[in-house]
């Protein structure tokens, strides 16, 4: 097997850009991300993201769309 040694300096090719984004620049995000940008609990994250029609279904992960989200809370704070 092929190891190279990490260099002082220079980022490592991983999966960490997911994490590197900001959270007002994500497009979905998952149930505890959402209760973090709510500042709230889970059930009544959950209860706005389906008022927004917010729910993303990808296999068995759920992801909210944060754009409907901010829309549908603009709205019902009019």
């Amino acid at each position: 097997m092929f190891y190279t040694q990490k260099q002082p300096g220079k980022a490592q090719n991983t999966n960490q850009t997911a994490t590197a984004v900001s959270p007002d620049k994500k497009i979905m995000v998952d149930t505890a991300h959402l209760m973090t940008l709510l500042d709230c609990g889970k059930h009544t994250a959950i209860r706005i993201g389906h008022e927004a029609s917010a729910c993303v279904r990808l296999d068995r992960k759920l992801f909210w769309n944060v754009r409907l989200i901010q829309k549908h809370i603009d709205n019902i704070s009019e």
